[in-house]
C-alpha cells in the first residue's frame, strides 16, 4: 500500500484547520445521513448481508441495469484488488501518473506492468496489454478522457480489458460515465466510489459494474461480508437521498479562483484540471512547503512527488471554501517569498 496518501492529518502533531489534501467533499457527510446512520446502528449485534444484496438492487435500479451487472465492494481498493486477482499473472499498462493502487494489487497477483504516461492517451492508442487501468477523471491531475473518445478507444481496442476507475465521475462538469456501455463491450470494467461525493470515506464502499460472466467471476473470488451493515445503510440512503449542498458548479467555480491566485505567486505553476482538485508545480521542494504549511499555518495539502512521473515539485490541492482557499493562498505568498 502507498502510504504517502492524502487525508493525513493524523501524522500530524499540529492542528490542521484546513485540510486540502483529500478529494472528498470538504463539507462532511450530510446531517440527514449522519442521523439514518445513527438509527441503524442497532443492528450492527447481526451479520451484514453476505454480498450486501439489498444495496446491489437498489443500485443496479437506479442505473438502470440488471443486478447481475453489479457487485458491492468494501471501498474501490477492494474492486482493484479484486480485478487483478482475476486477471493474475497477465499482462498491464497503467496510465500515469495515478491512483497507486492499481500497481500495487497488479503487483501483488503477479502482474507484467507497463507505464504509460497519461498525456500519451489518444483513442488511437493500439494497447498491447491485456489489461488497461485509467482513471476518469484522473487522480492527480484531473485530466479527463470525454466519454465518446473513452469509447472509440475501448472499441479500437476489443483483445484488451480496460478497468475505468470513476471514483471521481460527479467532480467533473458534463462527464456522465460510461457504465451503459457495459451492454456493448464485453472488455469493460468500471468502477464507481460511493464515498468520494458523500464524504463518508470512513466507511468503505462502492461498486464494480461489468458483464455478468465477469462479475460472477470476481464475486467467486471474494470474500464474505466485506461491506459492513452501516455501509449498506448508508449505501441505499444515498440512492435515495441525494446530497443537495454537493453543488459541483459552485466547487469548480471555487476552484478557478484558488487556481488563478495560485499563478500569481512567483514560483508556482498551476496545472489544468476537469475537478476541483488540481496539480500545482513550485520552484521549491514539496516536501518542505508541506512541512511549512502544517507546521506554520494548520494547513494540509497532498505531497504528490509519489507519483510516478511527478517529483519533488508537485502538489496537488483540493479546494475548499472561499475562505479555507485564501488561508492558502496567503500561506503560500509567504513561503514562496522566503529565500
Amino acid at each position: 500500500m502507498l502510504f504517502g496518501h492524502g487525508d493525513n492529518a493524523y501524522q500530524f502533531q499540529q492542528k490542521i484547520v484546513a485540510d486540502f489534501s483529500t478529494n472528498v467533499f470538504y463539507k462532511g457527510p450530510s446531517e440527514g445521513l449522519l442521523a439514518h446512520l445513527s438509527d441503524q446502528t442497532k443492528y450492527i449485534g447481526r451479520y451484514p448481508e453476505v454480498n450486501a444484496e439489498s444495496l446491489t438492487l437498489k443500485i443496479a435500479e437506479s442505473l438502470g441495469l440488471s443486478s447481475r451487472n453489479i457487485l458491492v465492494v468494501n471501498g474501490a481498493t477492494e474492486a482493484f484488488y479484486l480485478i487483478a486477482l482475476v486477471f493474475q499473472q497477465q499482462y498491464s499498462e497503467i496510465f500515469a501518473p495515478s491512483f497507486a493502487e492499481y500497481e500495487d494489487a497488479c503487483r501483488l497477483y503477479g502482474h507484467s506492468i507497463t507505464f504509460t504516461n497519461y498525456d500519451s492517451l489518444t483513442t488511437d492508442y493500439r494497447c498491447q496489454a491485456s489489461t488497461v487501468w485509467l482513471c476518469n477523471p484522473n487522480n492527480p491531475n484531473g485530466q479527463l478522457m470525454p466519454e465518446s473518445q473513452l469509447r472509440r478507444l475501448i472499441a479500437n481496442n476489443p483483445q484488451t480489458t480496460f478497468i475505468i476507475d470513476e471514483a471521481y465521475k460527479d467532480f467533473s462538469m458534463g462527464y456522465h460515465g460510461i457504465i451503459e456501455q457495459v451492454k456493448a463491450f464485453d472488455n469493460l470494467i468500471v468502477v464507481r466510489s460511493m464515498t468520494k461525493k458523500n464524504a463518508i470515506p470512513g466507511l468503505r464502499l462502492g461498486y464494480i459494474v461489468a458483464n455478468e460472466d465477469l462479475i460472477q467471476s470476481l464475486l467467486k473470488l471474494k470474500q464474505p461480508w466485506t461491506v459492513n451493515t452501516l455501509a449498506i445503510a448508508a449505501g441505499k440512503y444515498i440512492c435515495d437521498n441525494p446530497d443537495v449542498r454537493f453543488d459541483l458548479k459552485a466547487l469548480l467555480k471555487d476552484s478557478q479562483v484558488l487556481q488563478q491566485a495560485l499563478s500569481a505567486i512567483q514560483g508556482i505553476e498551476v496545472l489544468p484540471s476537469s475537478t476541483p482538485f488540481f496539480l500545482i508545480r513550485l520552484q521549491k521542494p514539496a516536501d518542505k512547503t508541506l512541512n511549512y504549511l502544517v507546521e506554520n499555518h494548520g494547513i494540509l495539502v497532498r505531497n504528490a512527488s509519489n507519483f510516478r512521473y511527478l517529483d519533488n515539485h508537485y502538489l496537488r490541492i483540493s479546494s475548499r471554501n472561499h475562505q479555507d482557499n485564501m488561508l492558502l493562498v496567503n500561506a503560500l505568498t509567504e513561503w514562496m517569498q522566503i529565500p
